[in-house]
């Protein structure tokens, strides 16, 4: 089976690094980027498995790339969404998000647990059925789909 292909969109450069080797080491194909234009823009030009991204990114935050690109037919239900951000009010954004998978506090994706975290997440979305039910929450909240 192919490598599944992943767009991480973090604009912290630090993070981003850690995070795709992270991301690397447990068999993603990765491509990052940096600001919210250029993941669109990416979206547009390049078919991927699954999407992590951050909520605040410059020019465009991660959920409201994520959104347009389903309204506009870029991304289908197919795709698994993780979402992360470093406060926990940004979950709010995410709400409604239709293949929105999970949401992660970045405080705790550090010291290597990204990969393992996502490739846990991406094995429940492949198995299908009740895989949202499965997924993790953001700090014991429940969605609202």
């Amino acid at each position: 089976m192919d490598k599944p292909r992943l767009i991480l969109a973090e604009d912290y450069g630090f993070l981003r690094r850690d995070y795709v080797r992270n991301l690397r080491r447990v068999g993603f194909r990765v491509t990052s980027v940096s600001e919210g234009r250029t993941f669109y823009e990416t979206l547009k030009a390049r078919k991927f498995d699954l999407i992590v991204s951050d909520s605040d990114m410059p020019f465009i935050c991660g959920d409201g790339v994520c959104r347009q690109a389903l309204e506009e037919g870029i991304i289908g239900e197919d795709i698994l969404i993780i979402g992360m951000s470093d406060t926990e009010d940004n979950q709010k954004h995410w709400r409604g998000i239709a293949n929105l998978g999970c949401f992660y506090n970045k405080a705790n994706l550090t010291e290597g647990r990204m990969g393992e975290k996502v490739l846990n997440c991406w094995r429940l979305f492949q198995s299908g059925g009740a895989w949202r039910a499965k997924m993790p929450c953001f700090e014991n909240t429940e969605w609202d789909y």
